[in-house]
């Protein structure tokens, strides 16, 4: 395996990890907020890559998402109920 594909698969490891509490509280009641919340953490994967040293990378890591992208999420929840 190369580097690039090993320092995806880290990425890919600490948003799942970061991101599944987040995730998981989505689906109580709908599973189409986790579709959402899954291609959002997918996305951040590449953003993560390739925005290195931003601020958004940070958050990205320490949370699995960005902050607007769970704003939206919870708003989307509420909308829902």
């Amino acid at each position: 395996m190369d580097n690039h594909n090993f320092e995806r698969l880290e990425i890919r490891k600490i948003i799942s990890e970061k991101g599944f509490g987040f995730y998981d509280e989505l689906g109580t009641k709908s599973k189409n907020l986790q579709y959402i919340a899954g291609e959002f953490m997918a996305l951040n994967e590449d953003y993560v890559i390739n925005n290195k040293n931003n601020i958004g990378t940070s958050t990205i890591l320490n949370t699995g998402f960005t902050q607007n992208q769970k704003i939206l999420l919870l708003e989307l929840k509420k909308e829902l109920k």
